[in-house]
């Protein structure tokens, strides 16, 4: 009898040790659970910010649009493109102006946006700052200037 009351209290014993040690298995794989769900919402906010930093700033997404509408930047040269602005602006008007022959333009171009059409050219807005010189008994003299935002529509 008192065998049997051994037997009895060392198998609740092992019984009681196998609960506590699936318990202890259960939280274990609970809390991993809890660390990979943490790290992977860790990573898309990380990677959201990043997205959203580069959209802000007019540069191409890395992962992707996370439901903006976005339109990815024109790879090209922004001093290309003010140069060449620069010297239609200054071409033009000296074409035109007939009554100073002497005359000479000048532009200033800070480019502001750059936006691709669905057909083959580009939107580009920009703040111009022009003016026409001219001389006149050793003395420069304005014609005109100006200062205002234009959209230069540019074809490939």
């Amino acid at each position: 009898m008192l065998e049997n009351k051994k037997i009895i209290k060392s198998s609740e014993k092992n019984l009681v040790s196998t609960i506590d040690n699936s318990n202890k298995k259960t939280k274990k794989i609970f809390i991993i659970i809890i660390i990979i769900i943490v790290v992977i919402t860790i990573s898309l906010i990380t990677l959201f910010v990043i997205d959203v930093n580069r959209m802000q700033n007019n540069k191409a997404v890395l992962f992707s649009t996370w439901g903006f509408n976005y339109i990815e930047p024109i790879n090209i040269e922004s001093k290309k493109m003010e140069i060449a602005i620069k010297d239609y602006l200054v071409n033009k008007d000296d074409e035109k102006n007939l009554e100073f022959k002497n005359a000479k333009s000048f532009a200033g171009v800070k480019l502001i946006l750059t936006e691709k059409n669905t057909n083959d050219s580009m939107c580009v807005y920009a703040w111009v700052l022009q003016a026409k010189y001219y001389i006149k008994n050793n003395e420069i003299k304005e014609i005109n200037s100006s200062s205002i935002p234009y959209k230069f529509i540019l074809k490939r």
